[in-house]
C-alpha cells in the first residue's frame, strides 16, 4: 500500500514534522499505594486516555520519569508494544501523567495534532506498524522505524478541515456502531421471551381457542387447560446407562464420522456410537449449568456417542423432544444443582424437576411457532452481522479517503504544504539545544588512574560507536555519570565528549540525575 496525494501535499518522514518522538520508561519504578499515574498501552483505548488500572509513582520517581516524556497538551500518544497502533491526543485539560515504554509520545511541530492522530489511525499507517514490528513474544516498533514512516502532509488549513470532518463523520460511525452492537442483546431477549411464552401457554392461546370448546384457557393454578405438571423422572425416558466416556488420547485412534457429545455439545467425531435415535442431551456438570453461556439442553439425532457429562433423555412416544429441550432451556435449574466449585445436576435431582406438559398436538404447534420465530431472528442476526461488518470497515474507508485528499475539497488559496514544511525546518534549526550537561563526577581532577586509562576516544570500538550505551546496558539499569565514568575506562575529557555525542545521537538518554541506554536506538 502507498499514499496517493494531491499536488499541494508533501510526503515526509514522520520525524520531520515532530520536534520529538520518545517512548516511556524502559525500567519503570515500583508502584505505590498513592501518587502520580504512570500509564501503559492498556490505558489508550478508542482514541481516549483512560486513568484506570494504572501504576502510581511517588513524587520523586514521577519527577525523574517525567523528564523523559514531559507530556503536554497536543501531544499524540501511540501504542508501540504489544497492542500496536492505538492513538489518543492529550487534551488541553488533563491529569498529569507519565508513561511506560509501550506508549510513544509524538510532539508535533506546527501541524494539527488531531490530523496527526487520524493519520496514524489510517489503514496504510496501521499496516506500516504491523510490517515494521519486531520481536517474538511481544512485537514492538522501534522509534527509529517509527520516525522513518512516510507521512502525507496536507496544507495546514486543509489539515484543520480534514480533522474536523473526521471528528464529525467518525462520531456518527460510533453512534451507528453502538446501535448495531445493542441489537444482538435485544434479539437474545426476544428469543427468551418467545420460549417463556411457549412453555407458559401464552404462545398458543389463540390456537387453543380455535381447537377447543372450553370457555376458560387456564385453571385455578394458572396452568393452561389440558396441560399437566409431571416430575421429569416420571415423564422422560432416561438412557444414561449406555453412556461411555473416552479420553482425548483414546479418541485419537478412534476418529470417525459419528459425533461425540459432552455437557455443552459436540466435542469430537468418533468411529462408533452409544445411542441411536433422537434424544435430548442435558448437561450434567460444569459451570454452564449456572452461567447458561450455552443451552443446557440440546437435540442430538442419529448414531451418537455420549460421554458421562451429559444426561440422555427422550420424551414419551408421540411427544416432542424439541418441546422438552425448549422447556428446560427456559427453566432456572439452580434449585436442583448441587456443588459450587463444580456444579452438578445429578440424575436424582434432575428427575425431580417439574415439567409442564401440553397435549402432544399442542407441543407440535408450540415447536412450529418457536422455530418459525427463531428462523426470523436468525435472518435478523445475519443482517446485523453483515451491517456490523460494513460499519467496522467504514472507519478505515473514511480514513483512507481523508489521507488521499478525497474527504474535503482542496482550496487553491491554502498555503501549500511545502511552505509549511519550510517553516517547520526553520523552526527546528532555530530551536535552542539543551545546554545542560550530565553532572560531573565529584572530582574532575585527573587521578593517576585517569592518566593511565587503557582506552581513549580514538579507539575503533569507541569513536562513532554506542560505547557508553553498551556499558549502561551491561549495568542493567539507570546509572549516574559517576558510575558510568568509573566503568567506561576513558579519560575525563574523552568521557564527556563521547557522552555528549551519544546523547545527541539518541543512543543515551540524559534523565538529569541519571543516564539510560536507549534500547530503541
Amino acid at each position: 500500500m502507498s499514499w496517493n496525494i494531491p499536488e499541494t501535499w508533501q510526503m515526509v518522514a514522520l520525524a520531520d514534522v515532530c520536534y520529538r518522538i520518545v517512548d516511556g520508561s524502559h525500567n519503570p519504578p515500583a508502584g505505590q499505594a498513592s501518587g502520580k499515574p504512570m500509564l501503559s498501552a492498556k490505558n489508550i483505548q478508542n482514541g481516549k486516555i483512560h486513568f484506570d488500572e494504572l501504576r502510581l509513582l511517588s513524587d520523586e520517581d514521577f519527577e525523574v520519569e517525567n523528564k523523559r516524556t514531559n507530556i503536554s497538551a497536543g501531544d499524540v500518544l501511540l501504542t508501540i508494544v504489544g497492542a500496536l497502533g492505538r492513538t489518543a491526543v492529550v487534551p488541553e485539560l488533563h491529569n498529569e501523567f507519565t508513561l511506560q515504554r509501550s506508549v510513544a509520545v509524538l510532539k508535533p511541530e506546527t501541524i494539527n495534532s488531531n490530523y496527526l492522530r487520524y493519520l496514524l489511525d489510517s489503514p496504510i499507517a496501521q499496516t506500516f506498524f504491523l510490517e515494521n514490528a519486531k520481536g517474538t513474544a511481544q512485537k514492538g516498533i522501534y522509534l527509529k522505524a517509527l520516525g522513518a514512516m512516510p507521512a502525507p502532509i496536507a496544507p495546514l488549513a486543509e489539515q484543520t478541515r480534514i480533522a474536523q470532518k473526521l471528528d464529525e463523520l467518525l462520531a456518527q460511525v460510533d453512534t451507528l456502531k453502538a446501535r448495531i452492537d445493542a441489537i444482538p442483546a435485544l434479539l437474545k431477549r426476544f428469543r427468551q421471551s418467545v420460549l417463556a411464552a411457549a412453555v407458559s401457554g401464552r404462545l398458543t392461546e389463540e390456537w387453543r381457542k380455535a381447537n377447543s370448546d372450553r370457555g376458560s384457557q387456564y385453571d385455578d393454578s394458572n396452568l393452561p387447560v389440558g396441560w399437566s405438571v409431571v416430575p421429569m423422572g416420571r415423564y422422560a425416558i432416561n438412557y444414561d446407562g449406555a453412556r461411555r466416556p473416552i479420553s482425548a488420547k483414546e479418541r485419537e485412534s478412534l476418529k470417525g464420522e459419528h459425533p461425540y457429545f459432552g455437557a455443552t455439545g459436540q466435542i469430537d467425531s468418533i468411529d462408533g456410537y452409544t445411542h441411536e435415535g433422537e434424544f435430548v442431551l442435558v448437561g450434567e456438570d460444569g459451570a454452564n449449568l449456572l452461567t447458561r453461556a450455552k443451552p443446557i439442553a440440546f437435540i442430538a439425532q442419529g448414531k451418537i456417542w455420549v460421554n458421562n457429562h451429559a444426561h440422555v433423555i427422550a420424551s414419551p412416544t408421540g411427544h416432542s423432544n424439541s418441546y422438552l429441550a425448549f422447556y428446560l432451556n427456559t427453566l432456572d435449574i439452580t434449585p436442583w444443582v448441587s456443588g459450587s466449585a463444580q456444579p452438578k445436576l445429578n440424575q436424582k435431582n434432575m428427575n425431580e424437576i417439574p415439567v409442564f406438559v401440553p397435549p402432544p398436538e399442542e407441543q407440535t404447534e408450540i415447536v412450529r411457532r418457536v422455530e418459525q420465530l427463531f428462523a426470523f431472528v436468525d435472518q435478523l442476526e445475519a443482517k446485523v452481522a453483515s451491517a456490523k461488518n460494513r460499519v467496522d470497515h467504514l472507519t478505515q474507508s473514511i480514513l483512507a479517503k481523508a489521507f488521499c485528499g478525497e474527504l474535503v475539497p482542496q482550496d487553491p488559496n491554502d498555503e501549500p504544504a511545502s511552505k509549511l514544511l519550510e517553516r517547520i525546518t526553520t523552526a527546528k534549526l532555530n530551536k535552542p539545544q539543551k545546554s545542560r550537561k550530565p553532572r560531573a563526577p565529584q572530582s574532575t581532577r585527573p587521578s593517576k588512574k585517569n592518566n593511565s586509562m587503557s582506552k581513549n576516544r580514538q579507539d575503533e570500538d569507541v569513536l562513532g560507536k554506542p560505547y557508553l550505551a553498551e556499558h549502561l546496558r551491561r549495568l542493567g539499569s539507570k546509572a549516574t555519570s559517576e558510575v558510568l565514568f568509573k566503568v567506561a575506562d576513558l579519560p575525563v575529557t574523552d568521557f564527556y565528549k563521547q557522552l555528549a555525542w551519544e546523547v545527541a545521537q539518541g543512543l543515551v538518554v540524559d534523565l538529569g540525575e541519571t543516564l539510560e541506554a536507549n534500547n530503541e536506538a
